[in-house]
């Protein structure tokens, strides 16, 4: 998708999301409705709990390589996030 002649400051914000590869996107949206479902302690904020991935999964009817694929990228963008979150550089 080419973008307007515009300087960026002017970008209206759904242009400055990143564009994502379709099989990324699907690990996106997974990621950002789990989010809700993560603990939250006085330590911050824990990792989704690999049983909502899971029931994410058979919900969605996500099975074989691209459950495998959905879980791995979810737990490694989670890692990230709980790191990042939590002030941990671990």
């Amino acid at each position: 998708m080419e973008r307007a002649n515009i300087p960026e400051a002017k970008w209206p914000k759904w242009m400055t999301v990143p564009i994502l590869h379709i099989r990324n996107q699907l690990a996106y949206i997974a990621f950002n409705t789990l989010s809700a479902d993560r603990p939250h302690t006085m330590g911050g904020v824990g990792m989704i709990p690999w049983t909502v991935m899971m029931t994410y999964c058979r919900e969605y009817g996500i099975t074989g390589l691209d459950q495998r694929e959905l879980l791995l990228k979810l737990r490694c963008v989670d890692k990230a996030y709980v790191e990042h979150v939590n002030g941990s550089s671990e």
